[in-house]
């Protein structure tokens, strides 16, 4: 889950009228929900809370991202989605 965060990072610095909401960052989130059964959309940090309890059983590393940068990012994501 962390390379959502990083390829939201991505997305958000591509965003210049042409390169906002690149396919990929939209493809990761889908296959994520498509193999795990889940559906936290787009919210990095959604998926996140999800592994803390998911990897438990197992015994998969705990993911390093910075949840503040991430929830900031995020909403930025959300405001330049809904002006377009």
């Amino acid at each position: 889950m962390s390379f959502l965060a990083l390829e939201l990072k991505r997305t958000l610095a591509g965003e210049n009228g042409v390169g906002f909401d690149k396919p990929v960052y939209r493809s990761l989130v889908k296959v994520l929900a498509e193999r795990t059964g889940k559906n936290f959309g787009a919210d990095p940090c959604a998926w996140a809370k999800w592994w803390d309890t998911a990897r438990v059983p197992y015994a998969a590393p705990a993911l390093d991202i910075d949840a503040e940068a991430a929830r900031k990012a995020f909403a930025q994501y959300e405001k330049l989605k809904a002006a377009k």
